[in-house]
């Protein structure tokens, strides 16, 4: 199955985002999570609101337990996490196929 999230940052933990960056990105790099795409999400003056995972895990309870496990969600530098299925229609990712229309 493949999962997002998407996960918007508290603009008040700034500081404490910092600190915890290299663990974050530790995490994301360990393996423990199959992603396929990762990366930070901006809103519309061009601020990092966020970011956004995709991941195939075997299903949306595993995703979020894996990434309760990231060190922002630990300190809780996401103010509000989104995790859903998704199911890829258009476009490429090496690995999967779409699905179609």
């Amino acid at each position: 199955m493949i999962c997002i999230r998407l996960a918007y940052s508290d603009p008040g933990k700034a500081a404490e985002r910092d600190l915890h960056l290299a663990a974050h990105k530790a995490f994301l790099r360990s393996g423990r999570l199959l992603i396929l795409q990762s990366g930070p999400v901006f809103d519309a003056e061009g601020q990092q609101a966020g970011a956004l995972v995709v991941a195939e895990t075997p299903d949306l309870a595993t995703m979020r337990e894996l990434c309760a496990e990231d060190p922002f969600a630990v300190h809780g530098i996401y103010d509000r996490t989104l995790f859903m299925e998704w199911r890829l229609t258009l476009g490429q990712i090496p690995q999967i196929e779409a699905a179609g229309p």
